[in-house]
């Protein structure tokens, strides 16, 4: 029987241009457009292609060796410093830290239909877990408050708060620690086919993929576009 739904954060619950144009190409280059304008107004001559550049990098680097750790996003912030010749202090960094975090805040959105989804959801007794890959457990933590959807998280499981990615079955057994469920008993939703259907499905864990856009004959089964049909899915699961 499930006792526990676990949601994907971005391109599920929460919507942006990244989501159809690509992560890299949109929400990393606004990020990169939030510190560069930072940088310059504390007198900086840098550009946002300079910024973008080195965040690239990084992003491309880390994903290629190794895909499974997550990198705190004021690690970021302290890397690109370093590469545009710039001494990393700490108050600096702070201050790039913030602008680099409200940048993702402000891209992501709540959709706003799923809000009756999430209250039934409580009303029939399950346990609500945000799942989410992210280089800043703030990100979430500021987009629930955001959205005014508190009352319906349980609580928020993020990859820098345990240091591994759900490309890593090591997240998942952390949803499953910290539930105090059994893997049969928590059902996962996400975008992504590898890390929200694959993995957390190799540990036992009943897996939904969502795809606002429309489900696909190559995508696995069970495939939606509304959450609103996770509530007839799940007496099926």
């Amino acid at each position: 029987m499930v006792s526990v739904i676990s949601l994907d954060m971005g391109c599920t619950l929460f919507w942006e241009r990244g989501c159809e144009v690509g992560w890299m190409k949109h929400t990393l280059y606004k990020s990169a457009e939030a510190v560069a304008k930072t940088l310059v107004e504390l007198g900086y001559n840098v550009s946002v292609d300079d910024v973008y550049g080195v965040l690239y990098n990084i992003a491309e680097e880390h994903m290629r060796t190794c895909p499974e750790r997550e990198i705190w996003h004021l690690y970021r912030i302290h890397i690109v410093l370093s590469r545009l010749g710039i001494i990393p202090k700490p108050r600096l960094v702070q201050r790039l830290y913030e602008s680099y975090v409200n940048s993702i805040v402000n891209e992501l959105v709540f959709e706003e239909k799923y809000r009756d989804v999430l209250r039934r959801l409580k009303e029939r007794g399950y346990m609500i877990v945000l799942s989410t890959d992210t280089g800043s457990h703030d990100i979430p933590l500021r987009l629930v408050d955001k959205a005014g959807i508190g009352d319906y998280i349980d609580f928020i499981l993020s990859s820098q708060l345990i240091g591994y990615t759900k490309a890593s079955q090591v997240f998942f057994q952390n949803l499953i620690n910290l539930t105090g469920v059994d893997a049969k008993e928590i059902v996962h939703v996400g975008d992504n086919v590898y890390r929200d259907y694959e993995v957390p499905r190799s540990l036992g864990i009943k897996t939904v993929l969502y795809k606002k856009n429309g489900c696909s004959d190559e995508d696995p089964e069970p495939c939606i576009s509304d959450l609103g049909i996770l509530l007839e899915l799940l007496e099926k699961l």
